[in-house]
């Protein structure tokens, strides 16, 4: 019935791009400047050769009849671009819901339409314009985090936390709006042998003006309680179905979604087990002008998402947030051979949950205003922009060290790991990055001469050194 042929699926993807500091690795600035057109038009014939693969969907390429072949340029949805800058960050933000919108799919029906699946390509084999979760020079993309956002579902911001709560995952369904809470089998069993503990847990789901003068205001909350006796229900499952979940959309252009898992209402702020965010379109109206009057592609209506690019453009409320980035320590060996593990005190890697040998970063958005009900005041565009969200964060870890400080070269430290990327951050709110360059070829750098990249769509660039913090020896192992 199903008409499932592959339960293990062994070769899934999408379409993928490098970043900005990657391409100018490989090509020259007038072929990187001529930029495609609308869906995928007068492709550059250096961009041909390096095997671009374009970001239009069809809804069936297969169809002779034109109107029946809904394209959609996913890159344009955000509004044109102006130059490769402009293509590579609408890009990554594409990667970045394909990728995820994937893999949530994948989770969604595992272990009953599926049984595993391997994704093909993660990185490609030479400096080309598809690839995967990393390019050719080992660059993070956009797909990267959507992956991570999909296997999302840990209580701290450790790259490799290996908690049973890491487990632990709610998701929206993109086709009917509804919420769903996708666990390892091990987090829904009674207690056993294994110490596996069932927890009730709390969804809760916000919404809010994502673009514009009113960014960051409150649309909607709903909150869906999961006792741990429904979980007992079925023990093995992987999928606990929200009843009644579908969610209205709210606003008048791009909302942000929120969701927030946490086993209390209490701990939201302190201790998610995890946060998805979804910014969409009106999925609902009738007009000529709407997204679903313009067709879907699977089901899902097509977005315009075009004020979030004429938000970006508009530069003078862009978000300046306050950083800081330490090192969490690190294992080294004593003059006889002995590893020494040594960790951090600092609150940042505590708050964090880094690990030693990694980097913890933490980003706030400063303090909102005392008046908290302006919006419903006839005054209240005097205050645009005043609680405006930072989206799209992006963080990178670079190296000061240079073989010639008249030259400008790639300083990025890569490979270097992340937990997270291409996130949200609401007025008032710190989150945290975790870093493991230990695998990369400047990552044993002196950390006086590490710095932290923080960028975004409407995020104020900034660079922060990566500070040393005091250590204390905790465990010593004989090899």
């Amino acid at each position: 019935l199903l008409e499932v042929l592959i339960a293990f699926q062994p070769e899934i993807g999408s379409a993928s791009f490098p970043t900005l500091a990657s391409l100018c690795r490989f090509m020259s600035l007038e072929s990187l400047n001529d930029i495609p057109g609308y869906q995928d038009s007068n492709i550059n014939p250096t961009w041909q050769y390096h095997n671009f693969l374009g970001f239009t969907s069809h809804r069936n390429p297969y169809a002779k009849d034109p109107a029946n072949n809904l394209k959609v340029d996913l890159i344009y949805q955000y509004g044109a671009p102006a130059n490769i800058s402009e293509y590579t960050i609408r890009a990554q933000l594409v990667q970045f819901t394909q990728f995820r919108t994937l893999f949530e799919s994948f989770r969604f029906k595992m272990f009953e339409w599926y049984t595993a699946v391997l994704f093909w390509k993660s990185q490609s084999p030479w400096p080309s314009l598809r690839g995967g979760l990393y390019d050719w020079f080992l660059g993070m993309t956009g797909g990267y985090y959507g992956v991570r956002s999909a296997l999302s579902g840990t209580s701290s911001a450790g790259i490799g936390d290996t908690n049973i709560q890491s487990w632990v995952h709610a998701q929206m369904n993109l086709m009917d709006h509804s919420i769903a809470v996708v666990t390892s089998p091990t987090t829904t069993t009674t207690p056993d042998d294994t110490g596996s503990m069932m927890v009730p847990l709390c969804i809760q789901v916000h919404a809010y003006t994502l673009a514009g003068c009113q960014s960051g205001r409150l649309l909607y909350s709903k909150t869906f309680h999961i006792p741990a006796k429904q979980q007992q229900q079925e023990p093995n499952a992987a999928v606990i179905s929200i009843p009644n979940s579908s969610l209205p959309f709210v606003g008048d252009n791009v909302t942000l979604y929120r969701i927030i898992t946490t086993t209390t209402i209490e701990n939201e702020e302190e201790n998610p087990m995890s946060i998805s965010e979804y910014w969409l379109s009106n999925w609902t109206s009738s007009s000529s002008s709407s997204p679903s009057a313009n067709g879907s592609i699977n089901n899902i209506p097509v977005q315009d998402l075009s004020s979030l690019g004429e938000w970006r453009e508009d530069t003078s409320n862009h978000v300046a947030l306050d950083v800081s980035a330490m090192y969490c320590g690190y294992c080294r060996e004593d003059d006889d051979g002995i590893k020494i593990s040594q960790s951090s005190s600092s609150s940042i890697c505590n708050a964090a949950g880094c690990s030693h040998s990694e980097i913890a970063v933490s980003l706030t958005n400063p303090t909102a205003l005392a008046t908290t009900n302006y919006y419903h005041t006839d005054d209240y565009r005097n205050y645009c922009g005043k609680e405006a969200i930072a989206f799209a964060v992006w963080t990178e870890l670079h190296s000061s060290e240079t073989d010639d400080a008249t030259t400008t070269k790639d300083t990025r430290v890569l490979p270097t790991l992340y937990s997270n990327g291409l996130f949200s951050i609401l007025r008032n709110e710190t989150r945290y990055v975790c870093m493991d360059p230990s695998l990369g070829q400047n990552g044993n750098s002196e950390i006086s001469k590490l710095q932290v990249h923080i960028s975004g769509w409407n995020v104020k660039d900034v660079i922060v050194p990566v500070q040393e913090t005091q250590v204390k020896d905790t465990t010593i192992e004989v090899d």
